[in-house]
């Protein structure tokens, strides 16, 4: 993988001694693949990313992959080595997972438009005076308290003192409006009245509650709290079906394009000892915002990466899709114009999704020409290449 790497980049150029970059403009590298492009090119995990295709990285976000590109270029910024790091290469994802900076969150957020997991990243970072004044101002419109800005309100509340005001805030957004949103923000919610039950004394209660929360978000705050009140770290859960053959299934697609069945078994016949198939368990739903979100990033794997891949096989027990995320449809006419392989199936009998019992939705499978699993999770853009490397080395 690290050759393959290598010639996705098509200029390279480390200039030491450069003045720091605006940190308000900046990214930040969270995590790296050990053999994608970035790491090849010298970047590291903490370093800033300052500018995408001339622009400061603030305004162009963290899922780069939201956007097509044939060739992109990077500028980075080691800061223990004052080093630049410019680098050209091809529209492939380059093996980062990025944050905005504090000051970046804090000049790009958009009362009117608000960005929830921008919100998060202020509350993962106790920054609680500019978590607390920015949902003040998109709260104040009346427009967006089904949003996870009510609950960030309330946890700045409840942090700084203003606990029965702050939690009122908190379990409404978890009776009202956390089914809207992903488990990570039911998490954070459930973290608060974890907190409360311990304040008051119902330590049983309160442990409960918060190995709840933390199996919807695996934060380090969560970690250090169950730590600090067990004396033991939680490990996050193994992947259940590692090294293990994948169950069996024939299916019908729901693509439109007349009676068909597709299997399993016929999928790992066409592959090559070298390629992988990845399968994608939507359970009981026919499409989210995860999956909406996933299809963009196999997008890109299926353009720059499809040499490694025989095909995306999404698995689901529903066949109509929510009403209001008809959209989504639009994220797999996408992925189908590629003309790399991509089937839509219908799990009926819903005997892969009660044989592997998936924690969530979507979960995301590798399997190689045996069936074998050598990949569970969310295929992100860090995990496809450290798959990749693990499978090829």
């Amino acid at each position: 993988m690290a050759e393959f790497a290598l010639s996705q980049i098509e200029a390279l150029e480390h200039v030491p001694g450069a003045p720091m970059p605006r940190s308000a403009q900046c990214q930040i590298v969270t995590r790296i693949a050990g053999h994608g492009v970035a790491a090849q090119a010298g970047v590291a995990r903490r370093d800033l990313m300052a500018a995408v295709d001339g622009q400061p990285a603030s305004r162009v976000g963290s899922r780069l992959y939201r956007t097509q590109a044939s060739r992109r270029s990077y500028s980075f910024y080691s800061r223990p080595r004052h080093e630049r790091i410019e680098l050209v290469t091809t529209g492939i994802e380059i093996g980062v997972l990025l944050e905005p900076t504090t000051p970046a969150v804090r000049a790009g957020y958009e009362p009117g438009d608000p960005d929830p997991s921008a919100l998060e990243i202020l509350w993962a970072r106790r920054d609680l005076e500019a978590l607390e004044r920015l949902t003040a101002k998109t709260l104040a419109s009346g427009r967006h308290r089904d949003s996870p800005a009510l609950l960030f309100h309330g946890a700045a509340l409840y942090e700084t003192g203003r606990r029965d005001h702050g939690l009122a805030e908190i379990r409404e957004y978890l009776t009202e409006h956390a089914p809207k949103w992903t488990l990570n923000f039911t998490g954070i919610a459930g973290y608060y009245t974890a907190l409360e039950a311990l304040r008051v004394g119902r330590e049983h209660e309160g442990l409960a509650l918060l190995k709840t929360a933390w199996g919807y978000n695996s934060s380090d705050r969560m970690a250090e709290l169950i730590e600090k009140q067990t004396g033991a770290r939680p490990a996050k859960p193994a992947c259940q079906w590692l090294q293990r053959r994948f169950p069996d299934y024939a299916y019908p697609g729901l693509d439109g394009a007349g009676p068909r069945v597709v299997t399993l078994a016929g999928a790992l016949e066409s592959m090559s000892n070298d390629q992988l198939l990845a399968v994608c368990l939507l359970a009981n739903d026919r499409s989210n915002g995860p999956y909406a979100d996933f299809l963009l990033r196999w997008r890109n794997y299926a353009t720059h990466l499809r040499e490694f891949f025989s095909g995306l096989h999404v698995l689901t027990c529903r066949k109509e899709r929510h009403p209001d995320r008809e959209q989504h449809g639009q994220r797999e006419a996408e992925v189908r114009a590629l003309g790399h392989p991509f089937e839509l199936l219908h799990e009926a009998d819903e005997a892969v999704v009660n044989t592997i019992l998936p924690s969530g939705s979507p979960v995301i499978f590798l399997l190689d020409r045996t069936g074998t699993v050598v990949y569970e999770g969310g295929l992100d853009p860090v995990d496809v290449w450290d798959a990749l490397a693990s499978v090829s080395a």
